[in-house]
């Protein structure tokens, strides 16, 4: 039997009374220990805001000072490129020896398409060894780099010194290539491919050359860009290739970013991209052009090289 069935009336109405004051208790003390807590959160919340004030003109002038560290790293990696390019192709390496121009025999417009691109190679060359990052790896690295991905290069340099109105890709004032030579080379359906994609990277060399001049040095880094059917030998250290690519594709992207905004930005950098790919298979073809129609005897021992003619 339950207790509360043999309580009387006012017996009932006492226990009620006392569990009524005993909720209305705890009740209180439940509020108090809110307010407490609102108190000490405020108070926390208080001394963490001080804290930030106090320092924030500190760390706003560290950010203040990585930004400028970072700017003029960047600008000095701008001039360099810039200085750098300007020496190496400005200044008249050719031989006098090379062939001229107008050719009528489809081997012999080969033959000096190639002599005309070791004049090319050679600033090349010269070019990247100016660049520090380049000067830091590892001998047979460079080497590696400069071989397998050199032939692709060839196709974004050669828009630096693209003339569409008579469509000739001048190397300086003594040689030059014709696009009609090109045409005889390998065929209509290349020399339309080369033709438009000169169009393209043209569009972005207007904006400003150095984009190119810095994208011939990203594509330098860039392990397995070459369109070559042969293995390539795999880096002595890999880790310092990728990091130096990596460091010139933020600098490109800042440039962009600063000077045309973001959108504009990632508009420019898919292009290149795209063209990579593009010229990724125009580099296929017209070797395949060469090592059929070339003898590897009648060009010159670097291009032999790039060129991997056996």
């Amino acid at each position: 039997m339950r207790k509360e069935w043999i309580l009387t009336e006012e017996e009932k109405q006492n226990k009620k009374r006392r569990i009524e004051e005993n909720r209305r208790l705890r009740i209180s003390n439940d509020l108090n220990q809110d307010n407490q807590y609102q108190l000490d959160e405020k108070r926390i919340s208080n001394m963490s805001n001080h804290e930030t004030v106090t320092s924030s003109p500190h760390v706003e002038l560290y950010e203040e000072k990585q930004d400028q560290l970072s700017s003029t790293s960047n600008l000095d990696i701008l001039i360099n490129v810039q200085i750098a390019y300007c020496q190496c192709f400005k200044l008249n390496t050719t031989e006098d020896s090379l062939p001229l121009y107008p050719l009528t025999k489809k081997l012999t417009a080969i033959c000096q398409i190639l002599n005309v691109k070791n004049i090319t190679a050679l600033r090349l060359i010269n070019f990247y060894k100016k660049m520090r990052e380049f000067q830091l790896c590892a001998e047979e690295d460079k080497v590696t780099l400069i071989k397998y991905n050199l032939p692709c290069i060839f196709f974004v340099h050669a828009v630096l010194g693209y003339d569409p109105l008579l469509d000739r890709y001048n190397e300086d004032t003594k040689h030059h290539i014709d696009g009609r030579d090109i045409l005889l080379s390998h065929g209509l359906e290349t020399y339309s491919k080369i033709t438009k994609l000169m169009t393209t990277l043209r569009s972005i060399v207007e904006l400003d050359q150095i984009i190119v001049q810095l994208a011939l040095v990203i594509m330098l880094f860039c392990k397995g860009f070459s369109a070559s059917q042969t293995v390539e030998p795999i880096l002595t250290d890999p880790l310092k290739v990728f990091r130096a690519q990596n460091l010139y594709i933020e600098r490109l992207w800042r440039f962009l970013d600063d000077r045309f905004g973001d959108k504009t930005a990632t508009t420019i950098f898919t292009k290149l991209i795209t063209q990579c790919l593009v010229i990724q298979i125009i580099s296929r073809d017209t070797r395949s052009d060469i090592v059929e129609k070339v003898n590897p005897y009648d060009v010159s021992p670097i291009m032999r090289s790039i060129m991997q003619l056996s």
